[in-house]
Formats: C-alpha cells, sequence, structure tokens
C-alpha cells in the first residue's frame, strides 16, 4: 500500500474498531476503500477484537537459555542415552517438551550440550522443523545444532549448543552496557539473523528471551522453531500463522499477513528501542491496548522516549539523531515503508558507531564538518590552523570541492544500490500472497525462476548492479544443485553484459562448470574473469577467481600451476590490514591437496591436522568445514595403508556432514563412497557393496544419474561386482544408460573402456592399449591404471599380441603400488597365469 491508503487505512480502523462486529460488513461494503485496503482492514480488525493474539504453545514456556537458571524439573532422565549423548541433568520444560543437560559419551571427545525432547502429544513436525532449520544455519551468533534422531520411544529430540549466560535485556540491565555497548550487541544479532535471511529463513520472533549473551560476551540467536524456510524442505505451509510474541512481532504480523525480511527488520529495532530506552516505541506517548497501537501509530521518536526515561548515554547528539531517524524506517506499520534488508540496518549501526553519517538520513555541511572533525581531532586542528593558506590557493580549494562533490556521488550512488539491492532482495523473499498461492508452499527455486526476469528488466539503467546480482542468483542456483539452470542463466547473462563485463560474473559461471566436472571450461572461464578483474583493477576479484581457478587446475592434473595460483592469493591476503581467515584456511587446504597428489603425505598430513584444530575451536565439531578436513585425512590415512583409520575418518565426515544440513546429499555420499573403498581394502565386501549403493542412490537423487560423481560412483560399484563375479547387471545398464554425457578422452570414458576390454569374451588390444595411455596421461591412481594394465595383458595375450611385455608391466605395475587390491592383486596373477584361448 502506498501513503495515502495506508492513511485511509489508519481513519477507517480507527471509526470501525469500536462498532460491533456484525456492522463491520455494511459499513466496509458502503465505503470506497479500494480492495487491498479493505482486506488489510478487516484482518486489523479481527485482530483488534480478539483482545490479544495468541502466543504459540513454545512461547508459554521460559526458553532454553531461561531455562538454565529456573527451578529445574525432577531428572526422569538421568543416565539415559540419545546416541552419542548422556543426560546428566535437567534444564527445565518447555512448550513442546522438556531440556536436559548432557554430556559427549562416545569417546570421541568431551563436549557439554542441550537436548530438547518432543514431549507427549506435541506435533512433532514443528519440532522436526526447527531441526531442518538450523541445520542450514552455521553461525558463530546463532546456537548450533549438534545432532539429532529419536529416542526409544521413537520422539524426535535435538542435540543444541548448550548456552549458558543471560538474556540479552537482563544483560545489559546487570551489566549496566553503554549506549555503544548495547549498539555492537545488536550489531552481532543482525549480523545472525541476516546469516539467516541469506540462507532463505526468517525467524519470525525475535525477543528478548531468543536473544542470549553468553559468559564470554558473545551473542547468540536462539529458538527458531518458529523460523519460515522459503524453500521445498520446509514442511510450514502456514506463513500467517500467529507463531510469534506480540510485543515484539510486526504490524503485518498482528494483521495476519505474510512475514518477510522486513518483518525480522522490525523486530530487531523494536528489541534495540526497548534496551536503550527500556521502554515500547509504541506505549511511550499514551495508554490504551498496545496492539491497537502498534497497527495505527507511529513509533515514539527515540530521544523523546530516552528523556522521558531520564537516560543519558555515550552516544553524540548527531549519532542520536542518526539513530532516531533509522528505526524510524524500520518500525514502519506499513511494511512496504520500511526499510527492508536486515544487512543494510547492520551497516548504518556500524556506520553510527563509527560517528559517520548513515546513508539513509541527509545531514548539512555543518553537522557533517562538526562530526568529522570529532573524529579526527588532529587533522581537524591542522586544518583549522592552515585555513589562511588553504583559502589563499582557491586552485586548491575548487579543487577539493570537486572530490568532495565525486565523494558525495559515489557514496549516493552506492547507498541508491544498496537500497535497490534491498527492494529486489525483498521481492524475492517475500511470500506469495495467500489468496494467490492457494495454502501452497513456495520453492527457492519458484522464488528464482519468478524474478530472474526482473533484474534485467528493472536494472537495465545499472549495467554494474545488474550483473552483480545476477551472479548473485546464478550462485544460488549453484547452491541448490542446479548446475544447468546456473548455466544457463549465467551465460545468458555474459552475453547480456557484452564488452563491459564484471568479473564476479565470470567467476562464478567458471565455478558452476566446476561443480559439472567441466574442468577444462572452468579453468577458462576463471582465467578470463582474472584477466577482466586486472584490466579494471579489482584486486578483491582477481584474488576471488584465482583461488577457485586452482580447483579446476588440480582436477587438470596441473599442479604447479594451481600452486602459484595459490601462492598468490596467499601474498595478497597477507598484505590486507585484516586477512580473511577463511580464505587463508581454504589456500592452506589447497596446498595440502597439492601436496598429497605429489606424494609428501606427512606435509598434507600435518596442513590437515592444523586446519582441524582451527575449525574446530572456531566453529565446533560439528561444521561443514570439519567435515570436509576430516574426509581430507582419511584419505591420506587411505594412502599410507591406514584402511581402518581411514574408513572411521570417512565414517565421521559422513555423521558430522549429516549432522550439519540435516539431511543426506552429495557431501554426505561422497564419504560413503570413500568408505565403500575403504572397506573393500579391508575385505569387508558385502559392507562395501552397501556402502556404493548408498552413494550411487544418493548422487543420482542429489546431482543427476548423468553426473560425472554419480558415473564415478557406479563405476566403483560396477568393478567391484565385476571382481567378486556378482550379478553386475544393473550396474552396466545404468552406466550405459548415462555416458553418453562423458567427454571422448575423459577420465571416467576411459577408465570404462578398460573394464569393457577386461570383461570382452574378445578385447581389442588397440582399444585396451589407447584407454591406458589414456589414463596415464590424465595422471589416474595407480589401482585405474592396474585395471588397465590388467585389460591390456588379458587382451595382448589372448591374441598373442606382444603379450610378454603387457605381462611385464602388468607386473611391474603391481610391484610398484605400495598397498595393492586384493581383489585387484589376485585378478592380476589370474591373468598373468591364464593361458592363451585358441583361436
Amino acid at each position: 500500500m502506498n501513503q495515502e491508503q495506508w492513511a485511509r487505512l489508519r481513519e477507517a480502523f480507527e471509526r470501525l474498531c469500536e462498532l460491533p462486529e456484525t456492522e463491520w460488513e455494511a459499513a466496509l461494503a458502503s465505503s470506497t476503500l479500494e480492495p487491498v485496503v479493505r482486506e488489510r482492514l478487516l484482518q486489523m480488525l479481527r485482530a483488534d477484537r480478539a483482545g490479544a493474539v495468541p502466543d504459540r504453545a513454545v512461547d508459554l514456556a521460559p526458553g532454553l537459555h531461561q531455562q538454565l537458571t529456573d527451578s529445574p524439573v525432577p531428572d526422569d532422565r538421568v543416565g539415559e542415552r540419545f546416541g552419542a549423548w548422556r543426560v546428566v541433568g535437567s534444564l527445565g520444560v518447555g512448550g513442546m517438551g522438556k531440556v536436559y543437560r548432557a554430556v559427549r559419551d562416545d569417546g570421541r571427545y568431551e563436549a557439554e550440550a542441550a537436548i530438547k525432547v518432543v514431549g507427549r502429544g506435541i506435533d512433532a513436525r514443528q519440532f522436526l522443523h526447527e531441526r531442518n532449520v538450523l541445520a542450514r544455519l552455521q553461525h558463530p551468533n546463532i546456537a548450533r545444532l549438534l545432532d539429532g534422531g529419536e529416542d526409544d520411544a521413537g520422539r524426535p529430540f535435538l542435540v543444541m549448543e548448550l548456552v549458558e549466560g543471560r538474556t540479552i535485556d537482563d544483560q545489559v540491565a546487570e551489566k549496566k552496557l553503554s549506549q555503544r555497548q548495547v549498539l555492537g550487541l545488536m550489531l552481532d544479532a543482525a549480523d545472525a539473523v541476516g546469516y539467516a535471511h541469506a540462507r532463505a529463513v526468517l525467524h519470525r520472533d525475535i525477543k528478548p528471551d531468543n536473544v542470549m549473551v553468553d559468559d564470554a560476551g558473545r551473542v547468540k540467536l536462539l529458538d527458531f522453531g518458529v523460523a519460515k524456510l522459503l524453500d521445498a524442505d520446509s514442511d510450514d505451509t502456514r506463513t500467517t500463522a500467529a507463531y510469534f510474541t506480540p510485543r515484539f512481532a510486526a504490524p503485518e504480523q498482528l494483521a495476519g499477513d505474510a512475514a518477510t525480511t522486513a518483518t525480522d527488520v522490525f523486530s530487531l529495532a523494536l528489541l534495540l528501542y526497548e534496551l536503550l530506552s527500556g521502554q515500547h516505541p509504541f506505549g511511550v506517548d499514551g495508554e490504551g491496548d498496545l496492539t491497537r497501537r502498534m497497527l495505527t501509530v507511529e513509533a515514539a521518536p527515540l530521544r523523546r522516549a530516552l528523556r522521558r526515561a531520564g537516560r543519558d548515554g555515550d552516544l553524540g547528539d548527531g549519532q542520536l539523531r542518526d539513530l532516531e531517524s533509522l528505526l524510524a524506517r524500520a518500525l514502519q506499520n506499513d511494511a512496504t515503508r520500511r526499510l527492508q534488508s536486515v544487512d543494510v540496518l547492520a551497516d548504518e549501526l556500524r556506520r553510527i558507531l563509527s560517528d559517520l553519517p548513515i546513508r539513509s538520513r541527509r545531514i548539512g555541511l555543518s553537522e557533517r564538518a562538526w562530526r568529522w572533525s570529532r573524529r579526527n581531532r588532529l587533522a581537524a586542528t591542522t586544518a583549522l590552523l592552515g585555513l589562511l593558506a588553504l583559502l589563499a590557493g582557491s586552485g586548491i580549494a575548487l579543487w577539493q570541492a570537486h572530490e568532495a562533490r565525486e565523494q558525495r556521488d559515489t557514496a549516493l550512488q552506492e547507498a541508491r544500490r544498496a537500497e535497490r539491492v534491498a527492494e529486489f532482495l525483498t521481492e524475492v523473499f517475500r511470500a506469495p500472497n495467500p489468496s494467490q498461492a492457494r495454502g501452497e508452499t513456495i520453492t527457492a527455486r519458484e522464488l528464482l525462476d519468478h524474478n530472474r526476469e526482473r533484474i534485467a528488466e528493472d536494472l537495465s539503467d545499472d549495467p554494474r548492479l545488474r550483473q552483480r546480482l545476477q551472479a548473485v542468483i546464478g550462485d544460488t542456483y549453484r547452491s541448490l544443485g542446479l548446475y544447468k539452470e546456473a548455466e544457463e542463466f549465467l551465460e545468458e547473462a555474459v552475453l547480456q553484459a557484452g564488452d563491459d563485463i564484471d568479473p564476479g560474473l565470470l567467476a562464478n559461471l567458471g565455478w558452476v562448470h566446476a561443480f559439472q566436472g567441466r574442468y577444462e571450461d572452468s579453468e577458462r572461464r576463471l582465467a578470463e574473469a582474472m584477466s577482466r578483474a586486472r584490466s579494471t583493477g579489482d584486486k578483491a576479484s582477481f584474488a576471488n577467481a584465482q583461488l577457485r581457478r586452482a580447483t579446476p587446475l588440480m582436477n587438470l592434473s596441473r599442479f604447479d600451476e594451481a600452486e602459484s595460483c595459490l601462492r598468490e592469493v596467499l601474498a595478497y591476503e597477507e598484505s590486507l590490514p585484516t586477512p580473511d581467515t577463511r580464505v587463508l584456511l581454504s589456500v592452506r587446504e589447497l596446498l595440502a591437496n597439492i601436496a598429497y597428489f605429489r606424494g609428501d603425505l606427512d606435509a598434507a598430513e600435518a596442513e590437515y591436522e592444523a586446519a582441524l584444530r582451527f575449525k574446530v575451536e572456531r566453529h565446533g565439531p560439528v561444521h561443514i568445514g570439519v567435515a570436509l578436513t576430516l574426509s581430507s585425512l582419511g584419505t591420506v590415512m587411505f594412502k599410507r595403508g591406514d584402511f581402518e583409520g581411514a574408513e572411521r575418518r570417512y565414517r565421521e565426515a559422513a555423521d558430522t556432514y549429516r549432522a550439519s544440513y540435516g539431511v543426506n546429499n552429495d557431501q554426505v555420499a561422497a564419504q560413503f563412497r570413500n568408505q565403500s573403498l575403504a572397506l573393500r581394502r579391508l575385505q569387508r565386501y558385502d559392507e562395501s557393496l552397501a556402502a556404493g549403493r548408498k552413494a550411487v542412490a544418493m548422487l543420482a537423487q542429489w546431482s543427476g544419474a548423468e553426473h560425472p560423481r554419480t558415473l564415478q560412483a557406479r563405476i566403483d560399484l560396477l568393478e567391484l561386482e565385476l571382481l567378486l563375479e556378482r550379478d553386475a547387471t544393473s550396474s552396466w545398464d545404468a552406466v550405459e544408460a548415462a555416458e553418453a554425457g562423458l567427454a571422448p578422452g575423459s577420465r571416467l570414458a576411459c577408465r570404462l573402456a578398460s573394464l569393457r576390454q577386461w570383461v570382452a569374451s574378445v578385447p581389442d588390444v588397440n582399444t585396451a592399449r589407447q584407454a591406458l595411455d589414456c589414463l596415464i596421461a590424465d595422471h589416474a591412481p595407480e589401482a585405474l591404471l592396474l585395471v588397465a594394465e590388467l585389460a591390456l595383458a588379458r587382451a595382448a595375450r589372448l591374441h598373442n599380441d606382444h603379450h610378454q611385455e603387457a605381462v611385464a608391466a602388468l607386473r611391474q605395475r603391481l610391484q610398484g603400488i605400495e598397498h595393492p587390491d586384493p581383489l585387484l592383486r589376485a585378478a592380476a596373477h589370474r591373468v598373468m597365469g591364464e593361458r592363451r584361448v585358441p583361436d
């Protein structure tokens, strides 16, 4: 609604709210209000007549953090195990069940946690919904999901990070925090909410009880039980359900409308207002029903609330004016007029803390100068002493004025871009109108498909901003596993950009090709991105493309070039005032990968172990990055011949990935494939086959039947079935159905050719030799080369075609492998002793 419609809505509400409900329809029928205003008015009237919006059940009990200090409930489950965890005490009773203190009890590592167990009579779907939401979120300011499952009675449970401390309002009151300290805490909370929004999660119930400050002073956002997932993984289709706390709800929630990103902005701003002033922004100026006031009146100015509360602070007058203006925008009743993005809110709060003018309020030159002088006292004094000389140099003065205008124009342009990005993303995240959605859940893919065309239309006047958003949309398709859609969208964006192309767009396209297994295309696109970034002087984009380029180079066995890229990225990052630790860690792990491929296992293991310690210390034991490093360590153990240790690490990695994501996906599948290979070396063949089949099923579902990773796992399974002389008909059929997509001369194509010649009744010597040469040129692992040598030796012996040389090469290959596969070794000995078949 626009401003005029909102004004008419308020006027009509004040007039009708005192009438009996039976007279509403007649009054609405005789009004001249537009349908959208009339519908909103009816929702507001019903909410007002209800007297109070009911809280959901979970709000009727203390939050998890409150339960840490409340009187404990009876310890009725002390000593029981929930997976790897053992209950040692009770923490309290929540709306969906009981909460227990637990310790890790499987001997892997020591840890404490809080276990939430669904109560009897509670719909477990809401409980599982919270688990699905938390599985997406790994952020230092969000209480982490550590584990989950079902107890012996089949009731679901969640294992959560144990957060001990105070609610944010208690922390502010008890520690007597300054205004700047309050803003610092709320910045952490805003960063956490912004992180959730970027992963299509709305919190919808931000309040003091759900924002905790632990004993180390870190903010922890809790209770995603009513969060909204904007994709198909969500089983919560009630986008307008009254699952919130009315005092901290946004007007659209009170009126029964769907929540958007602006809803969480409102609740964050309201919480910040209360922490600073001790008063509700809609309860400062008068008495009366708070719900009605939140729907109809404007929030009281912050400085007025501070004066009434007699609260002085450490923020300057200009900073308070900026904060008042920012909160006024964030607390608009009408969501369409409200600040839309949590990231923009956080950026403005940072500017206030730095005593920089916010971008959403115009200030005069005198105030700007005064605030600059406060931030730069020495520079201001020097400027004052040199004022006469500066005035004498009129040319210099004019130049400075020009520079000031340039900086102003640049700042305004970036501010406009930020606003346009916020508006666009708000529309992307906005849930569909209930009357149009017909109760269906909208998926993340549908949101992207629906809004992708709007970028070119709405941002045609700003090509650079359009390309940035196109790069983000394309990368989002990739992150959802929609590689074909990501490629098509980004290819179209590249063509649309013409000569003036953003390097980030090229880099994201190259990254998609890497996930597709098209490493040559990936390397070419990323090299283009580097060239483009170099020509524009964009050092950050150059380093980003260079870091990504190392991955396809490694997969193309161009290790020297990959290492050169990584060393340059490392030098660039270490030259920055504040290096990005995530980039440094990525570089170190990729260098460890190169050391592994070159055979320097000690160097590789040392880098991986250091990375693992850093990640566990920073993120805790359940984190995607921890799982990745566990898998890498398993691979080093595999190479050393420690197959039991490798299988254990792969299993730990699979468990960590599953706990982090909350579902099985391609990352979990990769660990099942690794487990299958390790179990095969341990001669536990039935277990190896079972793990291999799980890997194939997951990869086919997640990446598609024709994806190289799926086909690779299928060929692993096929090879094992052939070696064990099991029925491989199904595996052959699946491989043949998917192999049309293989590039001629690729590792998988050559490996498949070797397998065919190995089992063929009449093998072809030339085909077997070409397959072996192809794998050698591709620097394939010794196990694959052994199969190829085996196939060639068998074909050569059957045809009496240089068979002695082929058998000698097979024997040499077998002797050169430090830890040969028992099945392949037995097969090689059979071939070496096989008699020639008569013509």
